[in-house]
């Protein structure tokens, strides 16, 4: 059994707490009180104690072939689309024409889906077909699906990890502020030599244009990193829903070690193309603030998928510039992800496309959501690298000049104008 330690108690910090909580003992590190996701503070005096579940050592020591896999996959995963935005932004999507054939959403998928999706359903029928498979799922693991997590304080952090269990770590701090995080957390710096790292944080830094391998790696020993990617939604993670997910790494030991930690409903890859996972993973952000403008505006399904086919060709050609891995931006870490966040209002991107195209103002929207839309930022940062070395991204540029009050109808014209 591990310990896991994650910073950052955002959705995504909080859905990997709780899937890797049915194999481990993990720790969540946020400002933010946690107590209302039902997670305790854990008390450093029982560091010896037993925790909220029993697990089988055994089983858990055991590498389990068929979550790892070093071959890459580029079959996408299937997106259970479901709502999780506020009131204003639903209602939006609420008034799109239920009548037109090129809008992905519509008001009768609105209308049903609390009650047909295994997240939002609150009283599952035992007939419901999704809940069969999904206790079929958890009957094939020795898990234990309704573990928990724990909350503990930075100032608790360091005698925690000494006495933990073969201790990893998990970054999953935004990436607008994960320099600052790492700047003023002092706690870590007198294991910064040993201490093993997971990032989830997707971006590329304001600025600087540095990608998170870049800060990370000058704070921490570029041998001790992993970084995830792949199509995962937080929410559906958390609720156990099957995905497929690649740890990229130097170190293949350590992101096999890694990969032993995650649950059974979690199939992970292995690879190694750091820099192409990273790209990647920023760039399909901005793609899908576009893929939102796309659906608000109604433009169609030919349109959509001329966008999401030339954003995917335009990203590539961005990564392969810094050395990235074609095959990387045809699988999961590329096009899998691309394809989930473009076309689903689980997607804290699309919805700022989509408010955009209804003529909501930017700081209005990013209010309203509550949490970081990581494409905002990375636009930013993808325009200003091309043009710093002269990089072709058409589509990245129109969604900056919207994000800059560009109107969409001037938006859209340059792209077709565009050969």
């Amino acid at each position: 059994m591990q310990d896991i330690f994650i910073f950052g108690g955002g959705a995504w910090g909080l859905a990997l707490g709780f899937a890797l909580s049915r194999k481990n003992r993990v720790f969540i590190l946020s400002r933010r009180d946690l107590s209302n996701q039902g997670i305790s503070k854990f008390n450093p005096q029982n560091l010896d104690s037993k925790t909220n579940r029993e697990i089988d050592s055994k089983n858990l020591q055991k590498l389990d072939s068929t979550a790892i896999n070093h071959n890459a996959d580029s079959n996408n995963s299937h997106n259970l689309d479901s709502i999780n935005s506020s009131k204003n932004i639903e209602s939006t999507l609420q008034n799109h024409s239920k009548d037109s054939t090129n809008s992905a959403i519509n008001n009768n998928i609105l209308q049903n889906l609390d009650s047909k999706n295994p997240i939002t359903n609150k009283e599952k029928s035992s007939k419901n077909p999704n809940n069969s498979i999904l206790h079929f799922l958890d009957s094939k693991a020795s898990e234990n699906a309704s573990a928990k997590p724990f909350q503990i304080d930075s100032h608790d952090f360091a005698s925690i990890y000494k006495s933990s269990n073969n201790p990893l770590c998990i970054v999953a701090i935004a990436s607008a502020f994960l320099r600052e995080f790492l700047t003023n957390a002092t706690y870590l710096k007198p294991f910064s030599h040993d201490i093993k790292i997971l990032a989830a944080s997707k971006g590329i830094e304001q600025g600087s244009g540095a990608f998170m391998s870049d800060i990370l790696e000058s704070f921490f020993e570029k041998n001790n990193m992993c970084y995830l990617a792949g199509p995962s939604f937080a929410k559906e993670v958390r609720a156990g829903l099957p995905c497929a997910v690649v740890i990229h790494s130097k170190n293949k030991i350590l992101a096999e070690k890694y990969a032993t930690c995650f649950p059974f409903f979690m199939k992970t890859y292995i690879q190694s193309d750091v820099v192409g996972a990273e790209i990647a993973g920023a760039y399909k952000n901005v793609i899908a603030i576009a893929g939102g403008i796309c659906d608000g505006l109604g433009l169609g399904n030919n349109a959509k998928a001329s966008l999401l086919s030339r954003g995917l060709v335009e990203m590539t050609r961005f990564g392969k510039f810094f050395g990235a891995r074609t095959k990387t931006f045809l699988g999961l870490s590329g096009s899998g992800d691309l394809f989930l966040t473009s076309n689903s209002t689980m997607s804290r991107n699309y919805r700022v496309g989509f408010a955009l195209a209804q003529n909501r103002a930017l700081d209005s929207i990013l209010h309203e959501l509550g949490e970081v839309a990581e494409g905002v930022y990375s636009a930013k940062s993808i325009t200003q690298i091309a043009l710093k070395h002269g990089l072709y991204t058409p589509i990245a540029s129109e969604v900056q000049a919207i994000l800059e009050g560009c109107p969409l109808q001037v938006a859209l014209g340059n792209l077709l104008s565009k050969r």
